[in-house]
């Protein structure tokens, strides 16, 4: 009798744990897939701290998470891949365009490799993100992916050039050459960085609390093009967000 209470006994211990070890698996596989994010600070007074303007950096992580970066710095600054603006593929693989004070921007990293970035506006302000299978998973839920999204130039049907002009930084009105410019509806009007600094082409006045809803070239670097098509009548004002008293305009008839 003993013995048949005792392999009972035995065999429900061993049954307890089993499931026990299946419980442990399973929370153990949830908490990997569920650690899917990092959060990088770009740090108050960030413009001068080079490769401390980033926090934490460099910063592992495993193929599949997602970096947010936060800008808690009280200047407009970007996350831009590559090695500097010298960089040919700068900005390829990732960039947030301008990201100003509060704002934030993801990005889901999918392949191993280390991964270099930068400020455009401040090119000292250098980070890293180091890609690897075998990182510690990150804490924290898993977000949507990046937020970063690409303008889409609309095929041309009629165009007008406006030119970034030299010197442009203190030229208010006279910055957008020429400004005001007149178009037809269905006009795609072009912006022609033709300066030495970055400018940005962004709809609206520096007051309205949607500006850039509209249109928003992010930041335009030297030589560079941002295209806008204007399908519906009315006057539309923009400015450059980097040098706010940039500003110009376009009425479309």
């Amino acid at each position: 009798m003993n013995r048949t209470v005792a392999i009972a006994v035995m065999a429900a211990m061993l049954v307890s744990g089993l499931v026990f070890a299946s419980a442990l698996g399973s929370a153990t596989e949830a908490y990997a897939q569920a650690g899917k994010t990092v959060t990088v600070e770009i740090v108050k007074g960030a413009t001068n701290l080079k490769d401390k303007a980033y926090s934490p950096n460099p910063v592992k992580v495993q193929p599949g998470t997602t970096v947010v970066w936060k800008n808690v710095d009280t200047a407009i600054h970007t996350v831009t891949s590559g090695k500097g603006t010298a960089d040919k593929s700068s900005g390829k693989a990732f960039d947030s365009k301008t990201l100003a004070p509060k704002k934030e921007f993801k990005f889901t990293f999918k392949t191993a490799g280390t991964f270099d970035y930068y400020c455009m506006l401040h090119p000292a302000m250098v980070g890293k993100v180091v890609v690897d299978k075998n990182a510690p998973a990150a804490g924290g839920s898993a977000p949507s992916s990046s937020t970063s999204k690409n303008t889409t130039t609309p095929a041309k049907t009629t165009s007008t050039v406006v030119e970034i002009v030299k010197g442009a930084t203190n030229l208010k009105d006279k910055s957008y050459k020429p400004t005001p410019v007149k178009v037809k509806a269905g006009t795609t009007v072009t912006w022609k960085n033709v300066d030495t600094a970055i400018h940005t082409v962004t709809s609206g006045k520096t007051t309205d609390k949607d500006a850039g809803k509209l249109f928003d070239s992010k930041t335009l670097a030297p030589k560079k093009e941002y295209s806008f098509k204007f399908d519906k009548k009315g006057t539309f004002d923009y400015f450059c967000m980097l040098h706010p008293t940039m500003v110009g305009k376009v009425t479309v008839e």
